[in-house]
């Protein structure tokens, strides 16, 4: 009785001790990502399906698709309608929302490169997911059911836009341009010159770049990305060179007066 005791006890140990073994691995394998070899980085799991089971392709197919010199994203969505019309709906925003990048990114610019034959509707969408997968642009085709009806949506994929760059804050001092009598500029003056600059150069929806002053002490705060502060600096030094020029020019006119109006004759001596 003891020895059927002993073995009963010994094969529980070993079944404990089987199943903790179990437990550990497969939490191993659950806890544990695995390991981009190139990058020493965690992969990223599975990413969803883009299609929905539910999503039934039209029964009718393109015989040819040609865009070998690419057709914009929005032309795209414009002939799939006409093609496909009332058989599904396609939500493309104009410009969607920024994800980690300070501007939206408005895909419809983008040109699609495709040449396909005898194509379902949900091949010409792979075959897009497939080239911006390709060129690595942040946008994806989703095809997915709102309530009954088949939508196609194109989602943006944040992680695979470029981080935003980071702002900085730098200082110039601009007192020389106020002094300087051939720079002949007040401090609003300098500022909205700036501004207007930047303007010409960016346009009014472009980058924006924040500038402020400090008129007691003929300062300039600039807040932006480095090239933005960069671009700037480059115009208060241009602001510079047009004085310096002025002052070139000044000179270069009293010399040639005075050289023009040459020695003046004293009345008081003659011939005697």
């Amino acid at each position: 009785m003891k020895f059927k005791l002993q073995l009963r006890t010994v094969a529980a140990i070993f079944s404990l001790v089987a199943s903790v073994t179990v437990a550990s691995a497969q939490q191993s394998q659950t806890s544990v990502p695995t390991i981009d070899p190139t990058t020493g980085l965690p992969l990223s799991q599975a990413a969803p399906q883009w299609k929905d089971p539910n999503w039934k392709d039209p029964a009718k197919v393109l015989p040819a698709i040609n865009w070998p010199e690419g057709l914009p994203l929005g032309e795209v969505v414009r002939y799939l309608r006409d093609q496909f019309t009332n058989d599904f709906d396609i939500i493309m925003p104009e410009a969607s929302q920024p994800g980690n990048n300070s501007e939206p990114f408005n895909a419809s610019a983008y040109e699609v490169t495709l040449t396909l034959r005898n194509v379902t509707a949900s091949e010409v969408f792979g075959a897009m997911n497939l080239e911006f997968k390709g060129a690595n642009v942040p946008f994806r085709w989703e095809l997915t059911m709102n309530g009954n009806r088949p939508t196609a949506l194109l989602r943006k994929v944040p992680t695979l836009l470029p981080p935003a760059p980071p702002q900085q804050r730098r200082v110039f001092f601009v007192g020389d341009l106020i002094s300087d009598p051939f720079g002949s500029m007040t401090m609003p003056q300098i500022v909205q010159t700036i501004s207007d600059v930047w303007a010409k150069a960016y346009g009014q929806s472009g980058e924006k770049v924040v500038i402020r002053f400090y008129d007691p002490a003929q300062l300039v705060i600039v807040t932006g990305t480095p090239d933005q502060i960069d671009f700037i600096e480059q115009t208060l030094v241009a602001l510079r060179k047009k004085a310096e020029l002025n002052r070139m020019e000044h000179s270069k006119s009293a010399g040639s007066d005075s050289k023009t109006a040459g020695p003046k004759s004293d009345a008081s001596t003659g011939s005697k």
